[in-house]
């Protein structure tokens, strides 16, 4: 009889012992879930003909005078895939209005933008690249191309060399960056 309940109480430990274990896999697992950037970033899915740089210009003072100090870089290998392009302000540095050029390299043909996504914190919105007028100014001096059914926009060369595309925001989406830092 003794040994009956020494084998009953070693099995409840046992039980309990893993029930608290998966207890605390799982608090741990919800704390890993919630680790989030502190920065403001900017993420664009997209191809170059020719390997490239694109650049990120930011403001905080509600102006659209964009300059080299603000400003982040970020490398475009020639893919026939799309690649994440992505840009991450510096910390504790807040936009209020952004500028986004596509590529340094005269050599290049074209770049074709699939999709944009803006986050900060636990918060994020995105656009196809289709839509990318709607949030940035059109510039006529840029020859591009929109493909709602693939959903995106290509920047072309325009003449014998690529002159670098590059486009202010506009109010649509200096309102969402508002947004996006007040959630």
């Amino acid at each position: 009889m003794k040994t009956k309940f020494l084998i009953a109480l070693a099995a409840i430990t046992i039980v309990a012992c893993k029930t608290e274990n998966k207890e605390q896999a799982a608090e741990n697992k919800e704390v890993e879930q919630e680790v989030v950037n502190p920065n403001f970033n900017v993420e664009l899915t997209a191809t170059a003909s020719k390997k490239d740089d694109f650049a990120l210009y930011f403001t905080e003072d509600n102006t659209i005078n964009f300059t080299t100090e603000n400003a982040v870089w970020c490398g475009i290998e020639p893919l026939k895939e799309n690649a994440t392009v992505y840009f991450e302000i510096p910390e504790e540095r807040l936009p209020s209005h952004i500028r986004l050029d596509f590529g340094l390299n005269k050599a290049q043909d074209s770049v074709v933008l699939k999709n944009v996504k803006f986050n900060y914190l636990k918060n994020a919105f995105e656009f196809k690249g289709s839509e990318f007028f709607k949030y940035f100014n059109q510039d006529e001096q840029f020859k591009t191309k929109i493909d709602d059914v693939n959903g995106t926009v290509t920047f072309y060369k325009s003449g014998n060399e690529y002159k670098t595309p590059f486009y202010y925001p506009n109010d649509s989406l200096v309102k969402k960056i508002i947004a996006l830092e007040s959630k």
